[in-house]
């Protein structure tokens, strides 16, 4: 009974039942659906952020291959490798 009374202070309806599940398998019905529904923050701010920072990122890196390796070992990373076929004589 303090369980249920502790309840009710903080929702409008409180139902306890004890019951005594035997065996392996515990089936759960319900009678009683409720569909609740929530206003979340829009996803255009976090798409706008997540976009400005990856751009950082992507300047931050450019900077700093430039500064300590040069503008060809850029260039380069973005090159395919050379194929390595093999040739037989």
């Amino acid at each position: 009974m303090a369980l249920k009374k502790e309840l009710a202070d903080h929702t409008i309806e409180v139902n306890v039942q004890q019951e005594v599940l035997d065996g392996i398998f515990t089936f759960y019905d319900s009678t009683t659906g409720r569909l609740h529904i929530y206003q979340v923050a829009s996803v255009t701010f976090d798409l706008l952020l997540l976009l400005v920072l990856g751009l950082y990122l992507i300047v931050l890196f450019s900077f700093l291959v430039i500064t300590t390796r040069g503008l060809d070992d850029l260039i380069s990373l973005f090159r395919l490798p050379p194929s390595r076929k093999v040739k037989t004589a």
